[in-house]
């Protein structure tokens, strides 16, 4: 449930700066104005000293899986923290979180980027739809989107493992990057919170919650005349002229008074007549797709996971 996290401390006192630059070594920057900044990077978590404290920011799951198609369950928390700790060189339960990432995938039936014309829109945030993959929807301290996990990491030219390979991923990610009490109220704070049962329950609740603010909608085909798997594209190209010439009786009549005027011979226009009465037959015979409203699968499966998600 969780992936990027992003933590603060205030207190440098705590902070082992000679113990981190000996053994990551540190990129110093110090300005005029008299701010100074020591960064250094563990795996792919970042970490920042300045005068404002200390800030460490990374994948969860990717840190202490050297990937993050699986997120970061609530078994794992005390590993992540005893982890980070012998990282660091201190005890990193009581850091604060300024940033969570709630998420987890869904295994759909389809291409993920089919079910984006389910999703409507959701009240106090902008919907952004991503032509080649997801949608998001953002506000000032929070967004929450869908995406194809599995064309991220292949985007991003990371090895995906053999057991994703066959599956529809679709993920959907709720980040909270601001305001964090106002969102999750007084029991999570620190890291360490998320080590009691009823906190990571409240995560898997407030992801429940976001996905229920927005609206879900049934099947759209932009055609009134759907396509239909199966059915080859000039076929279906040829039964759309059809449909929009009148109806195929219609367009027989067509074909047969435009063999009587001289402008194809007889053999082409029977040839045709036969060949767009075939493509009627296939098309009919043809499970449509489009009446399976895939609304419902995604509510029924994203429920699942919920359940899944709430068996601590």
């Amino acid at each position: 449930m969780i992936d990027s996290i992003k933590l603060f401390s205030k207190n440098i006192n705590q902070i082992d700066i000679p113990f981190l630059e000996d053994k990551y070594g540190f990129n110093t920057i110090q300005s005029n104005d008299g701010y100074c900044k020591h960064s250094t990077q563990i795996g792919n978590i970042n970490i920042k000293i300045d005068n404002y404290g200390f800030h460490l920011e990374g994948s969860a799951p990717k840190y202490l899986n050297n990937n993050n198609i699986e997120t970061l369950k609530y078994n794992q928390v005390g590993n992540l923290i005893t982890s980070l700790s012998d990282a660091v060189g201190f005890d990193t339960s009581g850091l604060i979180i300024t940033r969570i990432d709630i998420t987890d995938n869904i295994s759909v039936a389809n291409a993920p980027i089919l079910y984006k014309k389910n999703l409507g829109n959701c009240r106090y945030f902008q919907r952004i739809d991503y032509e080649l993959n997801g949608v998001q929807y953002v506000n000032s301290t929070r967004k929450h989107t869908f995406y194809d996990k599995i064309i991220e990491q292949q985007n991003k030219g990371i090895s995906i493992p053999n057991q994703y390979n066959d599956l529809n991923l679709l993920r959907y990610e709720v980040s909270i990057m601001k305001r964090r009490k106002d969102h999750l109220g007084n029991s999570i704070s620190t890291l360490y919170d998320l080590t009691i049962p009823e906190n990571y329950l409240l995560l898997v609740d407030k992801w429940n919650y976001m996905f229920d603010q927005i609206q879900k909608v049934s099947n759209q085909p932009k055609l009134t005349m759907p396509y239909k798997p199966g059915m080859h594209p000039m076929e279906y190209i040829s039964l759309q002229g059809v449909k929009e010439n009148g109806g195929m009786e219609k367009t027989i009549a067509d074909i047969n008074e435009g063999i009587t005027l001289g402008y194809y011979t007889k053999r082409i226009g029977k040839t045709c007549i036969k060949n767009l009465n075939k493509y009627e037959i296939r098309y009919n015979i043809l499970d449509d797709e489009e009446s399976k409203d895939r609304k419902e699968e995604l509510i029924d499966k994203f429920k699942q996971k919920v359940r899944e998600n709430k068996n601590i």
